[in-house]
């Protein structure tokens, strides 16, 4: 429900709704769909998308099966991480639709949150823990 209210830019592009239902769909753990209803080519590992991918691709076609596969080519949240960054192009997008996939599949250890936590001021502390108590609560 976040997800799909804050990334109203990408569902207003062309087949941007389609590209969001899959990164949504990824972090709900229907990955079985990628290929066949949304048609994305996920036959490459991130070795062969990280030698020609080095371009900035607006297009979600073009982002979001890289991310996918960032995150199902991994062994864990951190190394999902890895693979999107080094895979160049649009980092950050892929980056954050990867870390969301790889949340939901791998999920992330303590040690990792609590050294996240380290670098937020206060104020931003607040929030987190305000939203990480909110979400399971019923909608």
């Amino acid at each position: 429900r976040i997800a799909r209210a804050s990334s109203f830019v990408a569902a207003a592009i062309p087949s941007g709704e389609d590209c969001l239902r899959a990164v949504l769909d990824a972090a709900g753990g229907l990955h079985c769909v990628f290929s066949g209803y949304y048609g994305y080519d996920l036959s490459k590992s991130v070795d062969e998308i990280r030698t020609n991918y080095n371009k900035f691709y607006v297009s979600c076609k073009n982002s979001v099966p890289q991310a996918i596969i960032c995150a199902l080519d991994a062994n864990s949240y951190e190394d999902a991480i890895r693979n999107a960054v080094c895979i160049g192009g649009d980092s950050d997008t892929i980056g954050a639709m990867t870390g969301s996939i790889a949340e939901a599949y791998y999920g992330i250890s303590y040690e990792m949150e609590d050294k996240a936590l380290e670098y937020l001021t206060d104020d931003l502390k607040s929030l987190y823990f305000a939203f990480n108590f909110n979400k399971f609560l019923p909608c």
